[in-house]
């Protein structure tokens, strides 16, 4: 299969070399079958790309939802204010002063008073 742009450029010869009006249909119907190739791809692509937004978008939603909120979350740390087992962990850090050089931030949420907080933990 010929490029586009090589059939446009032989139709463009075939009529600057006075061709005869045969060769100048073969060409096109040449010309015509791609771009219609072409089109029928790109469908097919905007298709495909349509269903993936559509994926990517509940996936993102499945993401933002967690299944069980934080008020339902089962504490796994004690709190330093209640004192009771219940922090739940909220995100894990790289050090603001370490980096990622083993030592993280684990910042917790307490699902029986609700405050926040962190611990340095050793990796």
């Amino acid at each position: 299969m010929p490029a586009l742009t090589t059939l446009i450029d032989g139709i463009i010869d075939a009529i600057g070399g006075g061709a005869n009006a045969a060769t100048l249909r073969s060409k096109l119907l040449s010309l015509k079958e791609q771009t219609e190739a072409f089109e029928a791809a790109h469908a097919y692509l905007l298709n495909e790309n349509t269903a993936l937004e559509k994926k990517y978008a509940d996936l993102q939603s499945q993401v933002s939802q967690p299944k069980h909120p934080v008020s339902e979350a089962k504490g796994t740390d004690k709190c330093p204010y209640c004192n009771k087992v219940s922090g739940v962990l909220q995100d894990i850090k790289p050090d603001p002063i370490w980096g990622g050089i083993g030592t993280k931030i684990y910042d917790y949420k307490c699902s029986n008073c609700g405050k926040t907080y962190d611990k340095q933990v050793e990796s």
